[in-house]
């Protein structure tokens, strides 16, 4: 197993995603990669376009544990001008998924 940090293990996981994308046909799609808070990251490429839908992954660990919103999510909710869906995905951490898809 490779382990990969920074810029590569996120153009890695933007990768990813364009992939899933692809394979289940969505049409149009917007990808952007920056640095900083994702919260705040995807607050700021959203702003200005309301009609836009944010999806946002969450795990469930926020601060109360299980069941919660995590802070990424629960910002996004709660400051977002556009629609956002919030999808639970697994309980692993992004470096064990990005080690187990190399």
């Amino acid at each position: 197993r490779e382990e990969i940090y920074g810029q590569e293990a996120a153009r890695h996981a933007l990768r990813m995603t364009v992939n899933d994308l692809n394979h289940y046909r969505v049409r149009e799609y917007d990808t952007l990669m920056v640095e900083g808070d994702p919260g705040e990251a995807l607050l700021e490429a959203s702003k200005g376009h309301p009609r836009h839908l944010i999806v946002v992954g969450n795990r469930g660990h926020g601060e109360h544990g299980h069941g919660q919103l995590g802070s990424v999510a629960a910002k996004v909710v709660q400051d977002a001008e556009s629609d956002v869906i919030v999808v639970q995905t697994a309980d692993t951490s992004d470096d064990e998924r990005l080690l187990r898809s190399l």
